[in-house]
């Protein structure tokens, strides 16, 4: 479904909102590719707030708004709007790796 969502970005864009936002395309499959990765981490970071350690994925989240705010400060004016998509990508990336670590260390 990733695959093809960032495949069909640029058509499906084209499509929707017309030619004019055609460039918003690559936002959308950074996006996307950040959805990926969160999708595939709920299932390890799921138990965590129900039975194994919550206050770990709080501070976890909390990180990684300090790390974001810091990075769409730093992105945002230099690329725009994909600027802030590719820093949510790695935010993203940054607390799925961090979780698993984390859940691959205490499982």
């Amino acid at each position: 479904i990733t695959a093809g969502g960032i495949a069909f970005a640029p058509p499906l864009v084209r499509l929707v909102f017309g030619e004019a936002f055609a460039d918003s395309a690559a936002v959308l499959s950074v996006l996307i590719a950040g959805a990926a990765l969160m999708l595939a981490v709920q299932p390890v970071a799921a138990p965590f707030l129900t039975m194994r350690n919550p206050r770990l994925l709080v501070r976890i989240q909390g990180v990684a708004l300090v790390a974001s705010a810091v990075g769409y400060l730093v992105a945002v004016p230099v690329f725009g709007v994909l600027g802030a998509a590719v820093v949510t990508l790695l935010t993203r990336l940054g607390v799925g790796s961090v979780t698993l670590a984390w859940a691959w260390r205490h499982a």
